[in-house]
């Protein structure tokens, strides 16, 4: 798979193999081997040298990605993607919302059984200052809300579930 992502700065083109959890990557030209895992939805970890690596990877309103990865995040506009076909799976099922980083929900956008298009924001939450619109992954319902306005979250925890 081939990908380009742009940021506000810059232009990074990456191109991976995944077979099982074993990854092989260019970045930019530089070669990556290690292993991917992915323990819960929009969670990966990434094994390189005998290093771990976390990411958080969401897509936010406007259809960019938004990583996060320690303390520091980095939005990409998905500008090229080659040799990937569109999963049925993630269209199936139900789906969690969870939060990217510890914080406070400081707004819940919708409410059990509306429906919501990918991309649409469902529970805003601040962390380090910054409020940040947590969306749908998918097209459906709304079929659980497990935070409240007020509530503190921690990192992964599941904010609300859609069908």
């Amino acid at each position: 798979m081939k990908v380009t992502l742009e940021t506000a700065e810059s232009k990074l083109s990456i191109s991976f193999d995944l077979k099982d959890h074993s990854l092989k990557a260019n970045v930019d030209g530089k070669p990556y081997e290690g292993t991917l895992l992915n323990p819960e939805p929009n969670v990966y970890l990434v094994l390189i040298d005998g290093k771990v690596y976390e990411y958080r990877v969401f897509s936010n309103s406007e259809g960019e990605l938004v990583v996060y990865f320690g303390d520091q995040s980095i939005t990409f506009k998905p500008t090229e993607l080659r040799g990937r076909k569109q999963s049925k799976v993630a269209e199936a099922g139900k789906m969690p919302i969870t939060a990217p980083m510890p914080g406070r929900v400081v707004n819940i956008l919708r409410n059990v059984g509306d429906l919501v298009t990918e991309g649409q924001g469902v529970v805003v939450v601040e962390a380090m200052k910054m409020q940040n619109e947590m969306t749908a992954p998918k097209s459906g319902k709304v079929v659980k809300i497990n935070v409240s306005v007020g509530q503190a979250v921690s990192s992964g925890e599941v904010l609300a579930v859609i069908e």
